[in-house]
């Protein structure tokens, strides 16, 4: 997108749409929010500083959608706001940086504090004279255009939003290539390489946040179960809870070499409890007893190649492991013709009894 204008509003409207998760808890007022949230910051120009105070208080009163509609169908407001985002005075990092002081400033005084990641994809496959757009998907021999945005929001135990930690917006590139072409590429690129990067650098540029007596705990869906993740977690004296992706090695405590599903199958179910799952687009809203299962010992590195085949410090990683937890969650038995709820987490925290293992599901 010229000028990175198209990034810069999306930077705002998800700013916006944390801020106002935290405003509504707190102050119920989205224009005073964003008025003290970025009070400080400072384009060079007063009135383009008026102007975004302004243009923010619309995106808050209609986040989800385009800025047309969120400026009340005011062309004279919509143009207003299509030139803030392509003023050359105006920069995401600015922006960004401005709320990330604020999110360091509402970390403080919590023991605890949760790091949400996840990533999205941002349709405009509509959007055909876009420029900068990249593949977000591909259906039917055909790239659906966007882009995609990784995000890391900060909240407390109490589910209270504290801000983004973390924001990354880019455009992937459109490759054609089969599956198994796919596979060899991946497999021989180094991890700064490869798009699961944004992980680590949300975790690193998360922690730096972090107040010294504040614990940080990491959540992330089967795309974050990635060993490096793992280990940079462990240290930075982090914390994480990961679901698996596929099952992993493992070693068990007395040093066995087997499989986190082997392991899991053989240790005794230490509670069954009572799971609330919503509706969603696969499955109607029901109640799941699942039974809780857990173990512990090391995830091994999964091959010799995460650090890519030219890197001199290859051989040194391929004896590298993770002390983890491993707790496995399977529905017992589940209605007929549904299928069971049946995961497995991956923690550096302890879940040694039942208390420990519910408390990490939950």
């Amino acid at each position: 997108m010229k000028n990175d204008s198209g990034e810069i509003g999306l930077l705002v409207e998800s700013i916006v749409k944390s801020g106002n998760r935290h405003m509504k808890t707190v102050t119920g007022n989205g224009n005073e929010w964003i008025r003290e949230e970025f009070h400080q910051i400072d384009f060079g120009d007063k009135r383009l500083k008026e102007r975004f105070f302004e243009t923010a208080g619309l995106l808050s009163s209609k986040a989800s959608g385009s800025i047309y509609p969120s400026c009340h169908g005011s062309w004279s407001q919509a143009k207003g706001a299509y030139r803030f985002f392509s003023n050359e005075r105006v920069s995401e990092s600015a922006l960004f940086r401005t709320h990330c002081v604020q999110t360091q400033k509402r970390l403080e005084g919590h023991s605890l504090v949760f790091s949400l990641q996840d990533t999205s994809e941002l349709n405009f496959d509509s959007h055909k004279k876009t420029e900068g757009l990249g593949s977000i998907s591909k259906a039917y021999h055909k790239h659906k255009m966007g882009l995609m945005l990784h995000a890391s929001l900060m909240v407390t135990q109490e589910g209270l939003p504290l801000g983004l930690s973390s924001l990354k917006c880019w455009s992937r590139v459109s490759r054609e290539e089969p599956p198994q072409e796919k596979q060899r590429r991946l497999y021989q690129s180094t991890m700064k390489e490869k798009e699961s990067i944004k992980w680590i650098e949300t975790l690193y540029e998360t922690a730096a946040l972090i107040p010294k007596d504040t614990c940080l705990i990491t959540l992330g869906d089967r795309e974050a179960d990635i060993f490096e993740l793992f280990r940079v977690a462990s240290s930075l004296k982090t914390f994480f809870i990961i679901r698996n992706r596929k099952d992993r090695k493992f070693i068990d405590e007395k040093g066995k070499k087997t499989t986190v599903q082997t392991a899991l199958s053989k240790t005794p179910i230490l509670k069954t409890i009572a799971l609330t799952l919503p509706k969603n687009q696969q499955r109607v809203a029901r109640t799941a007893y699942v039974d809780i299962r857990s173990t512990s010992g090391w995830l091994p590195i999964r091959n010799n190649l995460v650090y890519g085949p030219t890197n001199k410090d290859a051989s040194r990683h391929i004896h590298e492991k993770v002390h983890v937890s491993a707790i496995s969650v399977k529905e017992q038995p589940p209605p007929e013709g549904v299928a069971p709820v049946e995961w497995v987490l991956l923690t550096n925290l302890t879940a040694t009894d039942a208390f420990e293992a519910e408390e990490k599901v939950n």
